[in-house]
């Protein structure tokens, strides 16, 4: 019986369950009845649906794929697998498109946003302090009335806020020349209130406005590093003015998560269109605005543009 009792402990437990991953098509990824192309549609996930893999098929499947942004060609391979999404809906998917989801202080799914107090118009002493804010990014995940939201303040003596979402509103963004056509439009207005009495130290500021950014969901030591560009705050991300062409991008707003001193959030700044001057020098004309997070160490793309 102990010897049993051995062999079952050394057999790996295998639950597809329980494994958590995410829909990377940016045009959505179809559910099927059967693991068959052809096979009846049952429902279209949405770019960065959370779903669990039930079963696999083994049926292999290759995609030739375009990204709509870079234009580079690929070749997507995998398999025909059985999911369940988080809303419920079940079928067979080409797991080509799916990313396995760990969980971590800062994920794709991790917004980070603009806002700031105005010192003059707001009485620091009040229960009432509330903050409104764009809320935009590629990975959006449902923003629900009553969630915390951290403000980092651009002043590093100053601690962290928390504001409890009190309200989300969607808003569509016109179409802009320089937007990638990737990029969806969509933003949201979120109005949050203060979770408690605002700390001594904000009192005792001497200035007209406290800028900062807006983490979602919050990260405990998220703090700003020392950044000459921090005017950019609030400011238009993208600009009609003529920088070097040699400096193609420009990185600013710089969050460090884990207090290691080095940035795990950044907004950029990026050539989009050059021009040739009489003398032969080369200037960039316009910079597109947008943002980055970097996880296992890499910089992933929140979003790739920031609305007029």
């Amino acid at each position: 019986m102990k010897k049993l009792l051995l062999v079952l402990m050394f057999v790996p437990i295998i639950s597809f369950g329980q494994i958590d991953y995410y829909v990377s098509a940016k045009g959505g990824l179809n559910v099927r009845e059967a693991p068959n192309a052809k096979a009846k549609k049952v429902s279209t996930l949405s770019y960065g649906t959370f779903v669990s893999i039930e079963s696999r098929t083994a049926i292999k499947l290759a995609i030739n794929d375009t990204d709509k942004r870079t234009g580079i060609k690929k070749q997507i391979e995998g398999e025909w697998v059985k999911i369940i999404s988080e809303n419920n809906i079940s079928g067979y998917v080409f797991d080509g498109y799916l990313i396995q989801f760990k969980p971590h202080p800062w994920t794709i799914f991790t917004t980070v946003s603009q806002a700031s107090l105005n010192i003059k118009e707001i009485n620091l002493k009040s229960e009432k302090i509330e903050i409104t804010y764009n809320l935009l990014t590629e990975y959006y995940k449902t923003l629900k009335v009553g969630e915390i939201v951290q403000l980092v303040p651009l002043e590093k003596e100053l601690p962290n806020l928390e504001f409890i979402v009190i309200s989300v509103e969607k808003e569509i963004y016109p179409d802009l020349d320089y937007t990638p056509e990737c990029c969806n439009h969509q933003g949201y207005v979120v109005k949050a209130k203060i979770k408690k009495n605002i700390p001594q130290k904000y009192l005792d500021i001497k200035q007209d406005r406290i800028k900062g950014l807006v983490v979602h969901p919050p990260v405990k030591n998220a703090k700003f590093l020392d950044d000459s560009n921090n005017s950019h705050l609030e400011g238009d991300f993208t600009s009609t003015e003529i920088y070097l062409a040699d400096d193609f991008t420009k990185a600013f707003d710089l969050l460090d998560f884990d207090s290691d001193g080095n940035p795990d959030f950044q907004s950029v700044e990026y050539c989009i269109k050059t021009l040739e001057l009489k003398d032969g020098r080369i200037y960039c004309e316009l910079y597109g605005g947008g943002k980055q997070i970097k996880i296992n160490n890499k910089w992933i793309d929140l979003t790739y543009w920031t609305p007029m």
